[in-house]
């Protein structure tokens, strides 16, 4: 992808994913906190990666467009992605 495609690309996702130096601020601030939770490091490595997508997607809403079904249709899935690993050995 050339420069100038990208560029193009960043401009056009601002309206629905928002500003990526903001969004990036806020989920790594995001995750540090999760990171220091007592139960984190306790959480299988599926689980935290799917913390860690969620908390990227919430910064899609909080930066971008709140209204995007498919930011929130993302979240659900990472969620759910979870599910499997909670019941695993229960």
């Amino acid at each position: 992808m050339s420069t100038s495609t990208t560029k193009e690309l960043r401009e056009e996702r601002k309206s629905t994913h928002g500003n990526w130096d903001d969004g990036a601020e806020i989920s790594e601030a995001t995750i540090e906190i999760w990171e220091k939770a007592k139960n984190w490091q306790a959480m299988s490595r599926g689980q935290r990666a799917s913390l860690r997508m969620i908390a990227h997607k919430v910064h899609r809403l909080l930066t971008g467009d709140p209204d995007l079904k498919d930011t929130w249709d993302d979240i659900a899935g990472y969620a759910h992605l979870g599910i499997p690993e909670a019941q695993r050995d229960k």
